[in-house]
């Protein structure tokens, strides 16, 4: 099935609003980062917002959103100078619960944050 994005956005900043967080850090890292996915829904339209905080500033990551096991957007990114990086982007809205899920690899060490979420229900 496939998905058609609405609108594309890159807006360094931070928001609060949680769902799942995984995140996979070494032995010794002296930084752990953390990456959040919230779901908004607006009747016709899915608001997705994916990020990622507590980074290395201007660290570059391989972000991914994936619906449904559709990827929907794929991008090399590169965190704030607070190491904060937000991505939102809005699909258009299917019957049912979608399956959510962010991704952002570190492109320097290899470290995967993953947050999954299913949307609210119609």
């Amino acid at each position: 099935m496939a998905r058609r994005a609405l609108a594309r956005g890159l807006i360094v900043t931070l928001l609060g609003a949680s769902i799942l967080s995984v995140w996979a850090v070494p032995a010794g890292a002296a930084v752990r980062t953390d990456c959040r996915i919230l779901v908004t829904d607006f009747g016709s339209t899915l608001k997705i917002v994916y990020l990622v905080h507590s980074s290395r500033a201007h660290r570059r990551y391989g972000v991914k959103i994936v619906v449904d096991g559709d990827r929907i957007f794929q991008h090399a990114l590169r965190t704030d100078g607070d190491g904060r990086l937000r991505v939102r982007v809005d699909i258009d809205d299917e019957p049912g619960r979608e399956a959510v899920v962010g991704s952002a690899k570190d492109l320097r060490t290899g470290n995967t944050c993953v947050a999954r979420v299913l949307s609210p229900t119609a």
